[in-house]
């Protein structure tokens, strides 16, 4: 007796979800839904950073139902052989009108947060089954318009990811902090154990998020109150006004009057 073969046409395959950083603790698959021919399965591999940006960029465009994970099992079929496969995925992102890959975008010398690019853009290398008669499978470039790309490589702590967002995105520092996770949080074999890594992570991030969403002057504000607040809060004292001012390099302080 043969093997069970895979259901014909429709046929079904799961949607495309984008791997997380933490290999131990990702949610279970969803289910296989009808696909139909415009579907695409995502044959590339990509890591969690630029899989999770990927993922956004598809969901603000409509275009996350149509992306399909690969199912090996129905190698063969015809169905599953007309679909169309995306077998590479880049990053371009725009900053004061020069275009490079994420990782290349610099940081201005005395910045303190990540340039928020003009645009971001998703480049999906799709290949297409041959036409009947003919051989070769036709390749094109499909575009998808971003607000978010991401560099540097999944570890425990936050300060390793780069977040490049658009000046228009609606991203909250929430949403940005819990993409961050998905995209970088992978622990280390440390004695402090997995909550406490994920814990400092996500604290990690949610500063990152505020920060990288924020304007120039915001940002140098948050990162002088908090380094007032780590390093030399200890000092003021607590029953009376401290007024702290910079001038010319100068630094002066001053006490508000002694509670009576």
């Amino acid at each position: 007796m043969s093997a069970t073969r895979p259901p014909a046409p429709p046929g079904a395959l799961r949607p495309w979800r984008p791997p997380v950083a933490d290999p131990g603790h990702r949610g279970p698959p969803p289910e296989a839904t009808p696909v139909d021919p415009a579907a695409l399965v995502m044959e590339a591999t990509l890591d969690p950073p630029e899989a999770q940006a990927l993922f956004r960029a598809l969901e603000r465009a409509g275009l996350a139902p149509r992306v399909r994970a690969p199912e090996p099992r129905f190698a063969g079929l015809a169905w599953y052989g007309r679909l169309a496969r995306v077998r590479g995925v880049s990053a371009r992102v725009t900053v004061d009108g020069r275009t490079s890959s994420p990782a290349r975008v610099p940081v201005a010398e005395g910045a303190i947060r990540e340039p928020r690019p003009e645009a971001v853009a998703m480049d999906l290398r799709i290949v297409r089954p041959p036409a009947p008669g003919r051989e070769g499978a036709p390749e094109e470039t499909r575009t998808v318009a971003a607000d978010l790309a991401f560099a540097g490589a999944p570890g425990p702590w936050a300060g390793a990811a780069r977040a490049l967002v658009t000046a228009d995105s609606d991203l909250t520092p929430e949403t940005l902090a819990g993409l961050l996770r998905a995209a970088f949080f992978r622990p280390a074999g440390a004695a402090d154990g997995w909550k406490a890594q994920r814990a400092r992570f996500d604290e990690e991030a949610l500063r990152a998020a505020r920060l990288a969403l924020s304007s120039e002057d915001e940002a140098r504000r948050h990162a002088i109150a908090e380094a007032l607040a780590c390093e030399l809060l200890w000092l003021f004292p607590t029953d009376r006004q401290v007024d702290v001012t910079v001038c010319g390099g100068r630094v002066s302080v001053a006490f508000g009057p002694a509670p009576a």
